[in-house]
């Protein structure tokens, strides 16, 4: 399986850009607009299993797509409102849009998806010629 990933072009204006938009103190007055969710890959003999860190979305605002060989996940939440009487707010719950480039193994019309706890669980089953067989042999 491959991530696919955007690297902005290196002009003077992305230097800036990359400046600005690096982690900062949330206090600094700066925001980080290109966050991504972290996601762990994991993969048995039947199945990868991606475990996407989405919390505080509900499931309505996430999106799954496949199109081709190509999973997308995004996110599209609901404008949080921002009291006015906060000295300071840490943490925002931002759009993002992550894809993956599936393996020829994966049989796509199985792919099922859970989120729960903050966590979005896809399992992307592999075809039945992917996944190994074990067979006996007898000894003569």
């Amino acid at each position: 399986m491959r991530v696919i990933s955007y690297k902005r072009p290196t002009t003077y204006g992305g230097l800036m850009n990359s400046l600005f938009n690096s982690e900062l103190p949330a206090h600094s007055g700066f925001q980080n607009t290109s966050t991504m969710p972290k996601v762990n890959i994991s993969q048995n003999d039947t199945e990868f299993v991606l475990a996407v860190a989405v919390p505080g979305l509900k499931k309505e605002d996430i999106k799954l797509k496949i199109e081709k060989n190509r999973l997308t996940i995004s996110a599209n939440p609901a404008a949080q409102a921002k009291p006015n009487d906060f000295k300071s707010i840490e943490f925002d719950y931002t759009s993002f849009e992550r894809s993956f480039i599936l393996p020829e193994t994966i049989d796509s019309s199985l792919i099922n998806a859970q989120y729960e706890s903050g966590v979005l669980r896809i399992c992307l089953p592999k075809t039945a010629e992917a996944t190994p067989k074990v067979r006996e042999v007898e000894i003569a």
